[in-house]
């Protein structure tokens, strides 16, 4: 009987013990499912926001390519402008020499002229007087 008793409460014991450990168990279970589901959580907002991040540079890529375009061909209109303003420039100073040149050549001319209207006159007048 005593024997009996002893088995009886070293197996209640061993109950105990197992019921503890069981316990403890289940406690760390839930816990560790507890610190899964708000790391599943964390990383659904991770992979949420890096997906965003991701459309982000996408888009800011798109934009720099543009404006690196946009920068190109304004340099390029910049140098066809600066280009066509150089050979303006210079027709325009070939055209005032050419014209400055024109106009002492007529200046010339006109000069010639008036000395041979004074001639003609001074022929008259004497032509006139010898009359």
């Amino acid at each position: 009987l005593k024997r009996l008793q002893r088995e009886r409460l070293r197996l209640s014991r061993q109950s105990q013990v197992s019921e503890e450990r069981v316990a403890d168990a289940e406690r760390v279970n839930k816990e560790l499912m507890n610190m899964i589901n708000k790391l599943r959580h964390g990383r659904s907002e991770f992979l949420h926001q890096m997906s965003r991040l991701n459309e982000r540079e996408t888009a800011m890529s798109a934009d720099m390519k543009h404006f690196a375009q946009a920068a190109h061909s304004s340099l390029d209109e910049k140098e066809k402008l600066e280009a066509r303003l150089k050979r303006q420039q210079f027709d325009y100073k070939v055209e005032i020499n050419h014209n400055e040149h024109l106009l002492n050549m007529l200046q010339d001319e006109l000069a010639k002229l008036d000395s041979k209207i004074a001639e003609a006159h001074l022929n008259e007048e004497y032509s006139m007087q010898e009359e």
